[in-house]
């Protein structure tokens, strides 16, 4: 039988020398990254709408587009919408008819 001060030992500390860095694990992960911005700007969202807008910001096909939701409430804010749009800018209702009784429609 082994006695207790010649037993092996399971852990062992390491000692730190003065003056020298601290060694890395061999299990560690190293999380730092650099990041860069990207840039585009032909892909401006305000451009594309033009200036036919609702006071929030939405164009036509985005107001279709939610008429089509599952939610009541998206739709009926779209409808609203649509009616805002249709009585700032006149031209669109002229130039869209077909699009916007075929949106209500369904």
């Amino acid at each position: 039988v082994l006695s207790k001060s010649k037993a092996p030992k399971d852990f062992s500390k390491v000692k730190n020398k003065v003056g020298k860095k601290k060694q890395e694990k061999a299990n560690e992960m190293k999380t730092d990254f650099k990041v860069k911005k990207v840039q585009m700007p032909a892909q401006n969202a305000l451009e594309e709408k033009g200036e036919e807008v609702t006071h929030r910001k939405l164009g036509l096909g985005e107001l279709l587009a939610h008429l089509q939701h599952h939610s009541a409430k998206v739709r009926r804010d779209a409808l609203k919408g649509l009616l805002e749009l249709c009585r700032d800018h006149p031209g669109v209702l002229n130039v869209n008819l077909s699009q916007i009784l075929d949106s209500i429609s369904l």
